[in-house]
């Protein structure tokens, strides 16, 4: 297989992939140093996604069975500065959107610790909040309406920018419904210990949030 011709094949997937992070081409599925291109295998959307090198033409990566779900139109591809990593944002249930990162060992792209719980112990304190605000109690049954985390951008190699929110359906005293939610814009640090640190916090509409894409 000829990458180049891949690349070429796939065009009109890559400008999707593209327009549905409303990035560019380029900065969505070829990395910066151009040695990696995130894509459909063939250029075909019925073959899972994976990371290619154009060296070789071989694929290094194959995405996860989650990521390849019914929902690939929500499959986003951000590279970091360095091209030895990449964030990868996908729907994977019904009410559920997250982010994983992925860093090269030489051979592959493998999977790094996940910051999801440390976040969403975040975005539950600030639900809490919005229940106290609407004289909601603590212990009322909350439906999920979705859950959502998504890498924005690399502000370094080692540094990203992440939207996250949580939305729950509760009912009231009036037999009705109301929305709580927690929605915060964090910036994480992967540190010299091999772990994610919280560097800043920042309350983000979802509505705001929904805009920046």
């Amino acid at each position: 297989m000829i990458l180049n011709k891949l690349i070429i094949s796939a065009a009109g997937v890559l400008f999707f992939l593209a327009s549905a992070g409303a990035q560019d081409e380029e900065a969505t599925a070829l990395s910066p140093d151009k040695r990696f291109v995130f894509q459909f295998e063939d250029g075909q959307p019925d073959v899972p996604f994976g990371v290619f090198s154009r060296k070789s033409g071989k694929m290094v990566f194959k995405a996860t069975d989650e990521a390849n779900s019914s929902f690939v139109s929500t499959v986003r591809c951000l590279w970091a500065p360095d091209s030895r990593q990449f964030a990868l944002n996908y729907r994977a249930g019904g009410r559920y959107n997250t982010t994983d990162i992925y860093r090269w060992d030489g051979k592959t792209f493998l999977k790094a610790p996940s910051f999801e719980e440390m976040l969403g112990a975040r975005l539950q304190a600030e639900k809490a909040k919005d229940l106290k605000a609407q004289g909601i109690k603590a212990d009322a049954y909350q439906r999920r309406i979705w859950d959502s985390y998504s890498t924005k951008r690399w502000i370094d190699v080692n540094t990203v920018e992440v939207d996250a929110y949580t939305i729950r359906a509760v009912a009231t005293k009036e037999d009705d419904f109301a929305d709580v939610a927690g929605s915060l814009r964090f910036v994480v640090h992967w540190d010299q210990r091999g772990k994610w640190v919280i560097v800043k916090q920042t309350p983000v509409s979802t509505e705001e949030m929904d805009k920046a894409n």
